[in-house]
């Protein structure tokens, strides 16, 4: 075997800015994509070559390349893992092993490890009875610590279906079944959402996604020269760092390959990959071949991310966002929630404590996020969103010609009338887009959500954009991707759990938002609400009742001290004090402190002694090359200096 040295240069070398959460579709999102290929197939594959068209159908498997971050820290943080290819729709597997911490985990697998799909991982993979034979043997320095399994078939459409497991030193651990992915017809791939992994109550989870799309990359033979370079669609995963046991100082390194349904038959597409020449391992080993005897490296090495981090829509503020954007200064006259709810999901106020937002990423691709910090009451009462993107176009005042969102509530309850102007915004607000939230039904209840466009005459595409149902382990109401209605790429979440913030009261008195992180979060595309790629987005949002036609005091940006509720669906905001909007400035999403490596907020020694690891020559991606000259030099050095102590907001 040829033996490779990774080092703590190395590793810097290949750190990225990562900003925002990617999302898990099957396509390797622009992120994973700059961070670099991780290694890219050389060789024909053994196991068929997929040329069709048919949705959910696949008729080959290929591994063809392997793209993969490690984001945020060991308790809270997530693996990106993107194996670009395709997954024969037959029940072959893909087998992706993990090796995450140092000295624990298996380099030859045991036999006595979780029984997962349906005992494979320790018959047909793992050590024969009484050690007659070897279990599947990786490379020297690879020991496995977690596996996960991923099977497609049953017939058109198909399904996926996922297996996990712990894959402790000395065997045992916990392992199962984790779920199915469904054909989803607006990402063309099979999506599963979250799901909890792990020990009972962990929090640990994953979600995949599997595009059978690729009709390019390796052809099929029989391990001749080849190559999957340029393939960004097949399997992508995103997995708890927590659940794959990471130490959090230690490189990932993850083997996959590709096995028949019985996990008895080892395919030639590996990554990192087999030497040009070599056929399917199973016809001489079966499952269980020996990696440490093939040339070359039978893993990839997944880099961590530096930059900030937006993470999962959960509803939850996390510390990427920053300071809040705007604060809640008035009592609420919708009502407080001040105490703990007697059935999951139940909400007795609402208000708006705080506003958080970041724009990641650009037009075509990126994402709008934001966090409603507050309540919103499970009596249907309305979370009303309006977003201005886009430099002169949009409704300053709302006409009575728009979409038809939640039973014409937007043009019934705030648009123009035959004698009255519809609902005005401050001077320089003209919203392009506007989002619905309610939640209602009886406990666990449901959260409903609604979108449509704001064109500046009126009309445009909008409509109900589908429901988020309760969310035991996030502790919160979720519209997901899959949802067949959601046609808009809107991920939300509302987590009612808040008890602080503002206090009740009708008359607006003086009160505080400060402090409060949970509530309704969004994440919508740029390209939906019509960014122009250079405008600061503005947004306004408030309380409504359940038609739409009054709207209460909970305003962000807010209404002035005294401000009751304003009783009306068609309030004049140019003609209250202050703005009621907030900003989220363009090029929020970017990377505001650079040296600061391990994102502790600050640039201090520990930041300095990465930089020095990595001196010297730096090819691209390089996050301590602030020049990107290719080369760690006084310059950096000098740069970091510049930036010492704590970070800009």
């Amino acid at each position: 075997m040829k033996t490779t040295f990774i080092t703590a240069s190395a590793l810097m070398c290949s750190a990225f800015a990562f900003a925002g959460d990617a999302v898990v579709d099957g396509v390797a999102s622009p992120e994973l994509v700059a961070a670099g290929v991780r290694a890219v197939q050389g060789i024909t594959t053994g196991f068929g070559n997929h040329l069709g068209t048919s949705p959910g159908i696949c008729d080959g498997s290929e591994l063809d390349a392997a793209y993969g971050v490690v984001v945020g820290d060991a308790a809270t943080g997530h693996l990106y893992l993107m194996l670009a290819g395709n997954l024969q729709t037959n029940f072959n597997k893909i087998n992706v092993f993990v090796d995450a911490r140092a000295g624990a985990g298996q380099n030859s697998l045991r036999s006595n490890n979780p029984d997962i799909d349906f005992n494979r991982l320790n018959t047909a993979m793992g050590a024969s009875g009484g050690g007659s034979q070897p279990g599947l043997t990786f490379d020297a320095g690879f020991d496995a610590d977690a596996i996960m399994m991923f099977t497609c078939g049953g017939g058109a459409p198909n399904t996926m279906y996922v297996n996990y497991a712990q894959l402790l030193t000395n065997g045992g651990g916990t392992g199962g079944y984790v779920g199915q992915g469904n054909y989803n017809n607006v990402i063309a791939a099979h999506l599963m959402e979250p799901k909890p992994i792990g020990p009972t109550g962990s929090g640990w989870e994953m979600s995949a996604a599997l595009n059978n799309t690729n009709v390019a990359g390796v052809t099929g033979g029989n391990g001749e020269a080849s190559s999957g370079a340029g393939v960004t669609t097949g399997l992508e995963v995103k997995i708890s760092l927590a659940a794959i046991d990471w130490d959090g100082v230690s490189p990932i390194k993850v083997c996959a390959f590709v096995t028949n349904d019985g996990h008895d038959y080892v395919s030639n597409q590996v990554l990192g990959g087999l030497p040009v020449g070599n056929g399917n391992l199973g016809a001489s080993s079966g499952g269980r071949p020996n990696f440490s005897g093939i040339d070359g490296d039978q893993f990839v090495t997944v880099p961590v991310a530096a930059g900030p981090v937006v993470s999962a829509v959960d509803g939850d503020a996390e510390g990427a966002y920053g300071t809040p954007l705007a604060l809640q200064g008035i009592t609420t006259g919708f009502g407080d929630h001040v105490g703990a709810a007697p059935s999951p999901g139940d909400c007795f106020g609402s208000e708006l404590d705080a506003a958080y937002g970041e724009i990641v990423g650009d037009v075509a691709s990126g994402y709008l996020h934001v966090v409603l910090a507050g309540n919103l009451q499970s009596n249907f009462n309305k979370l009303d969103v309006f977003i201005d993107a886009r430099a002169g176009a949009g409704q300053n005042s709302l006409l009575g010609n728009n979409p038809d969102l939640d039973f014409n509530g937007l043009n019934g309850g705030m648009g123009a009338t035959s004698t009255e102007p519809g609902l005005t915004f401050d001077q320089g607000f003209d919203p392009d887009a506007v989002m619905f939230f309610t939640v209602g039904g009886g406990a666990p209840n449901t959260m409903y959500v609604n979108f449509g466009q704001l064109l500046t005459a009126g009309g445009g595409i909008g409509g109900y954009a589908g429901d988020g149902q309760w969310n035991s382990a996030l502790g919160a109401h979720v519209l997901l991707l899959s949802n067949p209605n959601n046609l808009y790429g809107i991920e939300a979440a509302l987590n009612n759990a808040n008890i602080a913030g503002v206090d009740g009261g009708l008359d607006g008195q003086a009160s505080s938002g400060a402090g409060v992180t949970t509530g309704l979060e969004f994440k919508i595309p740029l390209a939906v609400i019509d960014w122009d790629g250079t405008s600061d987005i503005k947004v306004c949002a408030f309380i409504n009742n359940g038609n739409h036609s009054s709207i209460s005091n909970q305003v962000l940006g807010g209404l002035p001290v005294g401000s009751a509720n304003l009783n009306t669906g068609r309030p004049n905001f140019a003609a209250i004090a202050g703005d009621q909007f907030f900003v989220v400035p363009a090029g929020s999403g970017q990377n505001n402190c650079p040296a600061d490596f391990d994102n502790d907020g600050s640039v201090t020694g520990a930041d300095l002694g990465s930089l020095l690891g990595a001196w010297g020559a730096c090819p691209s991606p390089c996050a301590a090359d602030f020049d990107n000259d290719g080369s760690v030099t006084g310059a950096d050095l000098g740069a970091m200096l510049g930036a010492w102590g704590a970070c800009p907001n």
